[in-house]
């Protein structure tokens, strides 16, 4: 390393502690790569492949770069392409560095830690950890909703079927798993991403410390996790894994559900397919969900998918769901005026995530705001039903505290980037109101100058410019520089003008650009204290972004079923099934379907044969 810049050798440094990573290293206005990682990103992001010289030497190293901001795009395409990627950022202005400027990871992206909008979709973005003994431990972690589940399953079978459930973008697994051939293949076939950790992340007792730490509890029983140790193990090694990424505390992700696969309708990969219940052999319109997705929210499509792949199996929560459709159904009215709200409802979910997370944004809160604020109407429209089901999910905050705020004190219609500025509304901060009275003034100064110069000089032509490089200059054309007065200092020649400066001028500009300085960081301050305020009631806004979406999926389904001509069933504990004019949901959307009836009960027997046609059966 000793003929490379300081910089190289800098790079060099993290890429030897990221080796599984493409490094992104920022350099001024560009993300660079090298070296191997340089060949990857040219052909990934169909960008040129340049070079640059080492010192003192006649090799070259392989270089591709991509403008800063630029960054989302290109990040999108090669996390799609399954690459992990190490942001490397300057940790200091370049302007006050003395030697080197210091850079260091903030961020590591890879498929299942991704947070950005314009990488996900609409459905969930699960990474997956397993630990493996005498049983399995199986963790499922969503960073951008706060989701984080976990379960313990008994056979790696049934591992696969959860898999397939969750759908996962990336696998977090020990070490000693890529040994074991009968299960890495597997996941190999299925596609899925994998994350090899050392075993010691899996270890239950430093799984239990990093799972409890990031919980703030100080019992596993707490955590409804006791004689868990493989859920535990999983869990932990998650969050280890996480931190270490995201180098953030997401403290959004605030509790872990466990779930047992007995508390649903067991169902394996093989059903799931057959059943075209996410998935149909022609489109997805033509799958089960496809049919009766008619949410309103991404968050209720979420649930929605949820419900489909773990459906209920206690008749009392199934019957709670039924008399709700059942009585949306009998009033129009409601339910219309619900969807006409729901529709104007924001991914809540994601962003109160992104405000924990730390990138978040002006416009993100006016999004929340303007979804908050609906809460109130939804619950009013909501009050008039009697279904039980209903009144649980309507009893919840309406955060009027948090509206009231961000109405406050942001504009309707703020820049996405807080280094814009101008996004905190007038009389919201008595210091703010003074900088920008300062501002404005001193630009009303700035041009009552110009038309005294131009009276004192007798140059009409004269006027004072600003640019980013020289700040503010009187520009004086070619034809009129002998009128120019002896305090003007020339600062440039161009082409047609010559550019100057006076003291009166230069006063006025660090007034000005002052002013400005601290207006922005000031704006970036007020924000970040609203955040903060935000952060505070983030539990809150979950339960309401669960509440959404569970109205979403009833009022979906209460849609698709008057729409659909469907009937509320009547559900037994008795050994009997009767259908009558039954239809398939699927299949009379592709063709015509002939209704008809099913009886079986104990005095009407009937016989399930399966197999292939080849053993007989048909």
């Amino acid at each position: 390393m000793e003929n490379l810049t300081p910089a190289m050798q800098q790079f060099m440094t993290i890429k030897n502690q990221y080796k599984d990573c493409i490094v992104f290293f920022r350099m001024g206005d560009f993300y660079e790569t090298f070296y191997e990682d340089a060949k990857v990103t040219a052909k990934t992001l169909d960008i040129a492949l340049t070079k640059r010289g080492i010192r003192n030497s006649d090799k070259t190293i392989p270089l591709a770069g991509i403008p800063y901001h630029a960054l989302d795009t290109y990040l999108s395409k090669m996390i799609k392409s399954g690459f992990k990627v190490a942001i490397v950022e300057q940790l200091e202005d370049p302007k006050f560095a003395k030697g080197i400027v210091k850079r260091g990871v903030t961020r590591v992206v890879t498929p299942g830690t991704v947070i950005d909008d314009f990488i996900l979709t609409k459905n969930n973005n699960f990474i997956a950890a397993i630990s493996f003994g005498d049983k399995f431990g199986l963790s499922f972690m969503d960073i951008s909703t706060g989701e984080f589940i976990t379960t313990q399953l008994n056979t790696f079978e049934d591992v696969m079927n959860e898999l397939e459930k969750f759908n996962p973008r990336e696998l977090v697994l020990p070490m000693s798993f890529e040994t074991e051939k009968k299960y890495s293949d597997r996941f190999k076939e299925k596609g899925y991403y994998l994350t090899y950790r050392t075993d010691v992340d899996f270890f239950i007792e430093n799984a239990t410390i990093n799972l409890k730490n990031h919980l703030n509890e100080d019992s596993i029983n707490n955590l409804g996790l006791k004689n868990k140790d493989y859920a535990v193990s999983a869990s932990g090694a998650l969050v280890t894994y996480i931190y270490e990424t995201q180098k953030n505390s997401l403290t959004h992700i605030n509790s872990i559900k466990f779930y047992s696969n007995t508390d649903y309708l067991e169902m394996d990969s093989t059903t799931i397919s057959n059943l075209e219940l996410v998935k149909s052999k022609n489109n997805k319109e033509d799958s089960l969900i496809g049919i009766l997705d008619h949410t309103r929210t991404s968050m209720g499509s979420r649930l929605l998918k949820n419900f489909l792949m773990k459906p209920l199996i206690d008749i009392s929560k199934i019957n709670d769901r039924l008399v709700c459709v059942d009585e949306l159904s009998k009033k129009h009215f409601i339910l219309e005026e619900t969807r006409d709200l729901l529709k104007n409802i924001a991914d809540i979910e994601r962003l109160i995530s992104r405000i924990n997370y730390g990138n978040s944004n002006p416009r993100d809160l006016v999004l929340l705001q303007g979804s908050l604020g609906l809460v109130p109407s939804i619950k009013n429209i909501l009050f008039e039903l009697d279904a039980k089901l209903i009144t649980k999910l309507i009893d919840i905050d309406e955060l009027k505290n948090i509206t009231m705020l961000i109405d406050r004190a942001i504009i309707d219609d703020p820049p996405v980037n807080i280094a814009d500025g101008m996004f905190i509304k007038d009389g919201y901060d008595e210091k703010l109101d003074n900088y920008r009275r300062i501002s404005r003034d001193a630009k009303q100064v700035i041009k009552k100058l110009e038309e005294d110069e131009r009276k004192r000089t007798k140059i009409r032509s004269l006027k004072i410019k600003f640019n980013r490089i020289f700040g503010y200059y009187i520009d004086i054309t070619k034809a009129n520089l002998h009128l120019v007065p002896d305090n003007y200092v020339k600062k440039q020649t161009m082409v047609n003008s010559d550019r100057f400066i006076t003291d009166e001028l230069k006063t006025l500009e660090e007034q000005i650009l002052s002013a400005q300085e601290k207006i922005v960081k000031l704006e970036q301050e007020i924000f970040l204290k609203i955040v903060d305020e935000i952060k505070k009631e983030t539990k809150n806004i979950q339960k309401i972004a669960e509440s959404i979406a569970y109205i979403d999926v009833l009022t979906s389904f209460t849609k698709v079923s008057v729409l659909n001509n469907y009937k509320k069933p009547l559900l037994t504990e008795n050994y009997e099934l009767i259908l009558k004019n039954n239809r398939h949901p699927i299949v009379e959307k592709i063709t015509d379907f002939i209704s008809n009836d099913i009886e079986i009960n104990q005095d009407n027997k009937m016989m399930i044969i399966t197999g292939p046609n080849m053993a007989g059966k048909s």
